[in-house]
């Protein structure tokens, strides 16, 4: 191990730059290998090429923009229905004509409430 002026040990490690990065995870694609059999033929460590995948999967989701929804309101050109009631349990009771208010109560007694 080499030391500087400090007496701090530096490492011997191998240093690459973007470009040799992805030349390597293009090499390792290509390959068909597992990590650590890569690896040894590459003499890098599993450890770099493992940041340097997870880090290539981060860039690959930032570049996806995420789905937005919102609520489109459109215009009606008719209504479907005379009257709709949508009840707490879920059902729905939809009248396509005009219905009086006794024939409703009537329908509604024999619903589920």
């Amino acid at each position: 191990m080499e030391t500087t002026a400090n007496q701090i040990p530096r490492s011997n490690r191998k240093r690459f730059t973007p470009e040799q990065r992805q030349e390597v995870l293009q090499r390792f694609r290509q390959s068909g290998l597992k990590q650590q059999d890569f690896v040894n033929l590459e003499g890098i460590s599993k450890a770099s090429l493992g940041k340097w995948l997870q880090a290539e999967g981060r860039q690959a989701k930032a570049r996806v923009k995420a789905v937005k929804f919102r609520e489109l309101m459109l215009p009606q050109p008719g209504a479907r229905w005379a009257l709709e009631v949508i009840s707490p349990q879920n059902w729905t009771l939809r009248v396509a004509q005009g219905i009086s208010g006794q024939a409703l109560e009537e329908l509604l007694g024999v619903l589920p409430c």
